[in-house]
């Protein structure tokens, strides 16, 4: 009970300053990709001039080239909305199961000291979701309540390996399941 009435009061505080005070105190102002011992600085601002034209710039657009990507598609995966409610974003990241997607997401989505993560993201989620009802990436990356955001790039790797495998094998199962209705109809008894 205690719990859920700090969370509710943590979560209204901090939208709470987020309008008083400037939107920069809060801010991530750029994003570090790490990739092992290699690492490379972007600013939020050239996720901002991708998402609002689609053209990548500076350290982005050379990112995005190396990475073979199309910046057209990096535009959609920074602008997809889901439709959220702040509560129920605040309510599920209080529960086990969301402590536990928030950890997990913490080893791709850290901060620089590698500490707080969980609260970095809760915070982060909860601000984005505030504002409008709705998540997108790119408010992610603007909410994220320190001066640097830091993506893991070899975890990252890792954990698309795993989702994509699990994928998989619930495509499978899924397609096991299926049965073949027009060969079963077919064979079938008429009942006459």
């Amino acid at each position: 009970m205690f719990t859920q009435r700090f969370s509710k009061a943590l979560t209204i505080g901090t939208v709470c300053c987020s309008a008083i005070l400037p939107s920069a105190a809060f801010a991530a102002e750029k994003v570090v990709l790490t990739y092992g011992p290699f690492a490379r600085s972007v600013p939020i601002q050239e996720f901002e001039t991708l998402a609002s034209t689609g053209k990548a710039t500076g350290e982005l657009a050379e990112l995005l080239k190396l990475a073979k990507e199309d910046p057209k598609e990096a535009q959609q995966f920074l602008t997809y909305d889901v439709k959220v409610d702040p509560i129920t974003v605040d309510g599920v990241l209080n529960t086990a199961p969301g402590e536990f997607l928030l950890s997990e997401l913490a080893k791709v989505v850290h901060t620089k000291s590698d500490r707080a993560n969980v609260q970095a993201l809760r915070s982060a989620l909860v601000l984005s979701a505030s504002k409008n009802d709705s998540l997108t990436l790119l408010e992610l990356l603007q909410n994220y309540p320190t001066a640097e955001l830091y993506i893991d790039g070899v975890q990252l790797k890792k954990d698309v390996k795993e989702v994509n495998s699990l994928l998989g094998s619930v495509h499978s199962y899924l397609n096991h399941l299926q049965c073949n209705c027009s060969s079963a109809t077919a064979s079938a008894p008429t009942g006459q």
